[in-house]
């Protein structure tokens, strides 16, 4: 049941047309990222390309059904620029955030997700799930 919430929740995600965000302050470095992300699981950066797209109430909603620990960022294409890849910023959070967690980031129009351990997915998994 967990897995197929995860399933139907990170496509939602994807999608991430939805209106009335509630962009949060700038600050892309993963270990700023991850901290505001353990106040409050969703995370939008105020000039993320997605920013004015995403309804962060309704996934906040979202995410605390689940079973896991689930956190979203969105966050401006440069934070991918900086760290090579959308993958690399979602692996650096994940590192950042205490106990196990998922974490879906949406960098620029690219959605990928990392897992931390003790989540029961495997390396990768998380990204697949995201990727459909």
């Amino acid at each position: 049941m967990t897995r197929l919430r995860l399933l139907v929740l990170l496509p939602v995600l994807g999608l991430l047309v939805l209106l009335g965000a509630s962009p949060a302050a700038a600050a892309t470095s993963p270990a700023d990222v991850a901290s505001a992300l353990q106040r409050n699981p969703v995370f939008v950066e105020s000039d993320a390309e997605a920013a004015g797209q995403v309804d962060a109430d309704r996934v906040r909603t979202q995410v605390s059904a689940s079973s896991r620990t689930i956190y979203v960022a969105v966050l401006p294409q440069r934070a991918a620029t900086s760290l090579g890849s959308a993958t690399k910023v979602a692996v650096a959070v994940a590192r950042q955030v205490s106990g196990p967690a998922v974490v879906v980031v949406l960098v620029g129009d690219e959605v990928t997700a990392a897992s931390t351990s003790g989540t029961g997915l495997q390396a990768g998994q998380a990204a697949s799930l995201v990727r459909g």
